[in-house]
């Protein structure tokens, strides 16, 4: 017990150390810079504040001769402490990675949006975030719950979300994906025993490491899931995309019956909808037919199909009229609640429609 004690102290004493001693440079002569930017993010989060970092970040602005418009809208956001301890390294001439010079070089690139006023409303309109500047945010965000764990070791966030957020289609996810293959590779070397990459993390707990390999494979698994839910979506819409006259093209049903004064709507809207009510004037039977949960109603040939039998019923009713109005008067959310009111006996439906049907709803 005592000889665990005492390798948690030393392991926390060497952390302490590597947070408490000189200010960090960068050796790009070492195998993996990356690491080494990462202790340095952790050494400056540690040791200065977010004020601090602005300053560092506002000074080296204004000696590399940015534009006015960046430092102005800089200095008017939430910046993070990793852009900030790269302008602080690069003030002391440091040399940086390539990737860390075009994750700070795109971040400060954003900043130079100028709101566009309209004058006539007084109102301002922010350009809308392009592609581009879409995976840069991502990517800061990153960095930012990178460090956050690196610092408290507890991390809430979600690529997935991000992704989602910030409506991302499959080829930025891919860019997404590609720019932390290395990071994910990294930590796959580590997890496979890499003496080298080891070295870099060995003031970290097996705990610790346990938590880094844990957020990275997260990284991963949700670019994998939201490449996945782009790929879904997009074939629902190619789906959903059938051209209406093809579908329809042998379907019959009633388009008006002039003694209930009553006109069908639109077949193709059936294609659309989660909810059908017709009407079969020869046999004056109502029947209200739902969808499969998560999906939409078709059509094949003169017949209803991808709807749930359980949910969906047929009626005969006494008083077409009257039931008629009833369905067409109330909100799409009432129909079944109108349709139970009818008191003759519930059917399962027969999903065939004919030229004595005609459609009341498609909602």
């Amino acid at each position: 017990m005592k000889d665990k004690t005492a390798q948690i102290r030393q392991k926390r004493e060497k952390v302490i150390k590597l947070l408490s001693g000189d200010e960090p440079t960068v050796d790009l002569s070492k195998p993996y810079p990356e690491a080494e930017m990462i202790r340095a993010y952790s050494w400056y989060s540690s040791n200065y504040t977010v004020e601090d970092g602005r300053e560092w970040l506002m000074n080296y602005l204004k000696i590399s001769n940015h534009s006015v418009t960046i430092i102005a809208n800089v200095k008017s956001k939430q910046i993070p402490m990793v852009v900030c301890s790269i302008a602080r390294m690069l003030s002391r001439d440091i040399t940086l990675p390539e990737k860390t010079m075009k994750f700070f070089n795109n971040f400060i690139n954003t900043r130079d949006e100028s709101p566009v006023e309209i004058k006539t409303k007084k109102i301002q309109y922010i350009k809308p975030p392009t592609v581009d500047n879409k995976i840069e945010m991502i990517m800061t965000n990153i960095e930012e719950a990178t460090d956050k764990l690196l610092n408290t070791w507890e991390s809430d966030y979600s690529l997935y979300n991000d992704i989602k957020a910030q409506e991302i289609k499959s080829p930025s996810v891919k860019e997404i994906q590609t720019r932390l293959m290395p990071r994910i590779s990294q930590i796959i070397e580590l997890m496979d025993g890499n003496t080298d990459i080891k070295e870099y993390y060995s003031s970290y707990s097996k705990a610790e490491l346990k938590k880094l390999i844990e957020f990275h494979r997260m990284l991963d698994n949700d670019c994998k899931k939201a490449l996945q839910a782009t790929k879904i979506v997009r074939q629902r819409k190619k789906k959903q995309g059938v051209n209406a006259d093809k579908a329809l093209k042998n379907f019959k049903y009633k388009k008006e019956d002039n003694s209930l004064k009553t006109v069908s709507v639109d077949p193709a809207k059936i294609l659309t909808s989660s909810t059908l009510v017709v009407y079969n004037t020869k046999y004056k039977r109502m029947t209200v037919f739902v969808a499969n949960e998560d999906s939409k109603l078709s059509v094949k040939g003169t017949s209803i199909l991808n709807y749930d039998e359980s949910k969906s019923m047929s009626k005969r009713v006494k008083k077409p009229e009257e039931a008629i109005s009833a369905i067409l008067g109330g909100t799409p959310n009432s129909i079944l609640k109108t349709f139970a009111k009818f008191k003759s006996e519930s059917k399962v439906p027969t999903n065939r429609i004919n030229e004595d049907t005609i459609i009341l709803r498609a909602v």
